[in-house]
């Protein structure tokens, strides 16, 4: 009994080492020194990543037909319109 309560504490422990000690996923697939730019659809979905709840087809489609920077100062601005 002393033996499984032992285990069953260490195994929460052991899970939070793990997830220190597996390296983290790039964020990119380029390497940062890179100087490439992105091209349009890599800024949308990056922008819609960073900003928003991710790059969906739907979000995508509506950001690429108003423009990135339309969309950009829609979101700064507050004054958003909600698509049915």
């Amino acid at each position: 009994m002393h033996f499984s309560r032992t285990i069953s504490l260490l195994s929460p422990l052991a899970a939070t080492m793990l997830l220190w000690l597996v390296p983290a996923l790039p964020a990119q697939e380029r390497p940062r020194d890179d100087p490439t730019p992105l091209t349009e659809s890599q800024r949308i979905v990056h922008v819609l990543s960073r900003f928003a709840f991710g790059p969906t087809p739907k979000a995508v489609a509506a950001v690429r037909k108003k423009g990135l920077d339309v969309w950009f100062e829609e979101q700064l601005s507050g004054q958003i319109q909600e698509s049915a």
